[in-house]
């Protein structure tokens, strides 16, 4: 029964934080970055490396761990007026919250980290 209020504490934690916006971008974690009219610089899906940087076409490596996607939207546009004309239209969207981990020990059935 602890155990079971506990996970269920873990869990609305969790996902308040993500519908409240406040997610910050983590290790581990999938994201696409969208280039608006710029396919070349686009890309479907980029794993946050253990450094905390993802590898972009063109720009190279961007800090992206620690930045909500507002954040790192902003920051990738920043980078990227520099390689084009006009103000880039960027849109990070998180497809994969893998760096969410939920560790379960003890008594239970299967434990491990679960995201």
């Amino acid at each position: 029964m602890k155990l079971k209020l506990s996970l269920n504490i873990i869990f609305t934690f969790l996902f308040v934080n993500l519908c409240a916006g406040e997610y910050r971008v983590g290790v581990d974690d999938v994201l696409s970055i969208s280039v608006w009219n710029h396919p070349e610089m686009s890309i479907s899906a980029v794993r946050v490396r253990p450094d905390g940087k993802i590898s972009l076409p063109v720009v190279g490596d961007v800090q992206a761990a620690g930045y909500t996607p507002a954040e790192l939207q902003r920051e990738i546009s920043t980078v990227l007026r520099r390689y084009l004309r006009g103000e880039p239209i960027v849109t990070v969207t998180v497809t994969q919250f893998n760096s969410l981990k939920v560790s379960v020990f003890g008594a239970v059935v299967n434990p491990g980290s679960y995201t």
